[in-house]
């Protein structure tokens, strides 16, 4: 009967140690599938400037489209700009 016990508890030990491993190995798949993303979008942000003879003195809608994704502007006279690659540039009026 003692043998029992102890076989259940190490299952049971075993047991939650898979499942943490497992939800670990969740969150990392998903953290790389964020980060092959990122790189896809950066890829074709450099794509896109490397194609450029001189970097641009005018709008370039081309290049803002390639480059940002949003941009948000507050009542505190502030402008984020939201890119692809996931960064943020804030400006103030």
């Amino acid at each position: 009967m003692k043998k029992r016990h102890g076989n259940r508890r190490r299952y049971n030990d075993l047991t939650d140690r898979f499942r943490a491993e497992e939800e670990k190995h969740k969150r990392l798949t998903e953290k790389r599938k964020r980060m092959v993303a990122e790189s896809v979008a950066i890829g074709g942000m450099l794509s896109e400037l490397t194609e450029l003879e001189a970097p641009p003195i005018e709008f370039d809608e081309k290049l803002w489209h390639a480059v940002v994704e949003r941009v948000t502007v507050y009542n505190d006279d502030r402008l984020v700009y939201s890119l692809k690659d996931g960064s943020e540039i804030t400006v103030m009026l």
